[in-house]
């Protein structure tokens, strides 16, 4: 039990997390909003998508500089970067999306 114990107090966390909520300009929540957080020193890419209530979560990040793209149909997509992440820390956001407009040109 003892040696139980001291593995537990031994462990480290070695990476982040990166947590938060969608919503468009009226404060209601987006549900299936595509999240990619980019490394941009390695390239590697975590993804996730908001649940019912807009909420996201991307555990066991690196650490490192990254940028984030929030984006779905019918929204401007969001764009975000020098995002740093540090070892054991938890970032959170809170993001707004507008509606896109749409432009179409008809030829008679």
């Amino acid at each position: 039990m003892l040696l139980f114990a001291a593995t537990l107090a031994c462990a480290q966390v070695s990476t982040a997390n990166v947590s938060g909520e969608v919503e468009d300009t009226s404060g209601a929540r987006l549900p299936s909003v595509a999240i990619k957080l980019l490394n941009l020193q390695t390239g590697n890419e975590n993804a996730a998508t908001t649940d019912a209530a807009g909420a996201f979560l991307i555990p066991g990040v690196l650490p490192g500089l990254y940028s984030m793209q929030v984006q779905r149909d019918g929204f401007a997509a969001v764009h975000l970067t020098g995002l740093s992440l540090s070892v054991g820390e938890s970032r959170q956001f809170l993001i707004k999306l507008r509606l896109s407009t749409v432009e179409q040109t008809v030829e008679v």
